[in-house]
């Protein structure tokens, strides 16, 4: 059954100079192969789901 990997963001800035982010990768956790070798010695999967946050602030 084909699946899709959902990758999402939200970004809010502020003050003008600030911005906050929210990134947020294969959102629903889903096991998939990212890539593989041609002589099948070797598959790599996909990373699973994860959260990452960032703050910028422009001086």
């Amino acid at each position: 059954m084909p699946s899709t990997v959902w990758d999402t963001g939200l970004r809010y800035a502020f003050n003008g100079r600030s911005t906050l982010n929210l990134f947020v990768n294969n959102l629903f956790g889903l096991r998939y192969v990212e890539d593989s070798q041609a002589d099948a010695n070797g598959i790599n999967q996909g990373v699973p789901c994860n959260v990452s946050l960032r703050f910028t602030r422009k001086f």
